[in-house]
């Protein structure tokens, strides 16, 4: 494996989660106008939100974590 690969590994894992997150607030927010209620939703997007947030901060992580040859 090579060594840009290893590296860019916890950027890509910052940039799926802070997608994961926006895509989960813009469906949630249409569901809130959609349906009229914020209940379901809310507690919806606050599951999605916990996931994307922990792979963000995943990746956060690794990159204090990981030196250059660990894999």
């Amino acid at each position: 494996m090579s060594t840009t690969r290893v590296t860019s590994t916890p950027a890509l894992l910052i940039g799926a989660g802070i997608l994961l997150l926006g895509f989960s607030a813009y469906y949630h927010i249409e569901e809130v106008t959609t349906i009229n209620r914020l209940q379901g939703p809310l507690a919806a997007f606050i599951l999605d939100g916990v996931l994307a947030v922990g792979v963000a901060t995943a990746g956060y992580w690794l990159t204090f974590t990981r030196g250059a040859g660990s894999l």
